[in-house]
């Protein structure tokens, strides 16, 4: 493979210049009225400017920090390992082999790669140019790191529970409150639909899936559907933005031509597709063998 370098897409450097002069404005105006404060100003006033300048001092102080790092964002790979492109490669160059695990950071928008010993060796940030490509690239030469064949679970996490089943009691109770308590049905209304939209769709959400030796299980609460591997053609990584922000998902495409999103249970979604793609491989070797047979 020839040696290739991701550097920060000029977008996210600009958003992140505007983002500083703008943070930076506002700290020092806030700055100068606590310094020349109004003589009417009562001690309220005095707080809350005090909070917003703190707010904003530690936003401006981010993302500067942010700014400075841009040159350690850049990276480089070839055939033989990956390097941060402000080292020379003799100096940071990091193994495929070397790379045992990585955790993937949705919030920090970066994945990180480390270790047998749980040491973090480099960040592949999601602002990165072409990150398409580096992420097939990634995939491609450390998965032959990963060779998970034993069956695995995902559940919802407990963060998913509390909000929609938070909502299913919140919104009956607030009906509740303006139906039957004050009679008061225009007000009503919207508890009344938010109820059945929250209960509806949380019913309906996958909340967990097995993946056994042949095939895969999705369970709702009243639903259970299988996915033989057999009938699994490809499982894809892909990436899509979501509130200005790049996630990683899985597209699984049937042998009909169907494919769908598999949920995302877990905050892993490499360490997912490595385990997954390992089970249908090894089903499909299984299969081959019996065939031959």
């Amino acid at each position: 493979m020839n040696m290739q370098t991701h550097n920060v897409e000029k977008k996210f450097k600009y958003l992140t210049y505007g983002a500083f002069a703008f943070f930076l404005a506002v700290f020092i105006l806030t700055v100068y009225i606590l310094m020349f404060p109004d003589s009417e100003k009562n001690s309220v006033q005095i707080i809350a400017t005090i909070i917003i300048s703190s707010t904003f001092g530690l936003l401006t102080y981010f993302s500067l920090k942010t700014i400075l790092s841009f040159k350690k964002y850049d990276i480089s790979l070839d055939g033989v390992g990956i390097w941060r492109s402000y080292q020379s490669k003799g100096i940071g160059l990091i193994k495929w082999s070397e790379i045992k695990i990585f955790r993937e950071y949705q919030y920090l928008q970066k994945i990180q790669l480390l270790n047998i010993k749980n040491e973090k060796l480099i960040d592949i940030h999601y602002q990165l140019s072409n990150f398409s490509d580096l992420r097939d690239k990634l995939v491609e030469n450390i998965e032959p790191n990963f060779n998970h064949t034993e069956p695995f679970t995902l559940y919802a996490p407990l963060t998913f529970h509390l909000f929609w089943l938070g909502g299913s009691i919140a919104w009956p109770y607030l009906f509740y409150q303006t139906f039957v308590l004050e009679m008061n049905v225009l007000y009503a209304i919207p508890p009344f639909f938010c109820t059945l939209v929250f209960i509806f769709v949380y019913t309906r959400s996958i909340i967990k899936i097995t993946f056994d030796e042949s095939k895969a299980r999705s369970f709702t609460f009243f639903k259970k559907e299988y996915y033989p591997y057999d009938k699994i053609q490809e499982v894809k990584i892909q990436d899509d933005s979501e509130d200005g922000s790049r996630f990683l998902m899985l597209l699984v495409i049937m042998n009909n031509g169907d494919a769908f999103k598999l949920p995302k249970l877990s905050s892993n979604v490499l360490e997912t597709y490595f385990k997954l793609t390992a089970l249908i491989n090894k089903n499909k070797a299984y299969t081959n063998t019996i065939e031959d047979d």
